[in-house]
């Protein structure tokens, strides 16, 4: 409810599944339905997810994973992201996703939690946790005000990394037993309460030696008309600087 002004589309919450609580206020981009509706459960029922962000490369995805298009009741990227980790995983999702998300995917056989963040880390992902439960969240103040998670001790190394960088770093909370999640990494609880923590994404950047008006147009072209879907009036803040004003010069011509 604290966060409902997140999604004003719908509020939801799942019925409790061996010990899981997911809740969602969504904001409705692509496949205004109640078929897009979150939390998300598979066809097979075995796996339900929660998914803020989007993923723009939609159709190759259902073509890498050989998803027949005629077997999904909408047409929101959530459904398809839910089919292709029920399928091939999670690991294999994020590898060939091209979106920016933070996601949480639970599997009622394995009774296994796991929540990830894109590996640029454009959406936020906080988690908590005590030796009772764990919580999670793209708001920090969600955790907090948990009533056994915002009664731990202050951080002293993050409250000194806030003191020198003016923000808390990825992977430390300003509260113990809370962290924000580092981005390209993933975070596994098992059915018994216990978590750990890996990455899933190589943070080398490969930058190319030269690069030339041609192909930043080209690559410019492709990234902005494909986050062009949407099934709701799209708009730009455009701040006058080249970034934002090259977004929404391409988007216009497109």
């Amino acid at each position: 409810e604290a966060m409902s002004y997140r999604g004003p589309d719908a509020s939801t919450i799942n019925d409790d599944v061996e010990g899981l609580l997911l809740g969602f206020n969504r904001l409705a981009i692509r496949d205004l339905s109640h078929f897009g509706a979150q939390p998300f459960i598979s066809h097979t029922a075995q796996t339900i997810a929660c998914y803020n962000g989007e993923t723009y490369n939609i159709p190759e995805l259902i073509h890498r994973a050989r998803i027949e298009p005629s077997s999904l009741k909408g047409n929101s990227d959530t459904e398809v992201i839910v089919e292709c980790i029920e399928k091939l995983g999670l690991r294999w999702f994020l590898k060939h996703a091209d979106g920016i998300f933070a996601i949480a995917v639970f599997d009622r056989v394995t009774r296994t939690l796991k929540l990830a963040r894109d590996h640029l880390g454009v959406k936020p992902l906080y988690f908590g946790w005590n030796k009772n439960l764990c919580v999670f969240s793209s708001e920090y103040n969600s955790i907090v005000s948990h009533h056994e998670i915002g009664q731990g001790e202050i951080c002293a190394t993050a409250l000194q990394g806030y003191f020198q960088y003016g923000f808390v770093q990825e992977g430390e909370g300003i509260i113990e037993g809370t962290m924000f999640v580092p981005h390209g990494h993933i975070i596994t609880v098992s059915a018994k309460g216990n978590w750990s923590i890996d990455t899933y994404h190589d943070t080398s950047l490969n930058r190319p030696r030269e690069l030339c008006q041609e192909t930043l147009d080209r690559a410019l072209k492709e990234t902005i008309s494909s986050q062009l879907e949407s099934d709701v009036p799209l708009g730009a803040f455009v701040s006058g600087g080249i970034d934002s004003t090259l977004v929404g010069s391409y988007a216009a011509s497109l």
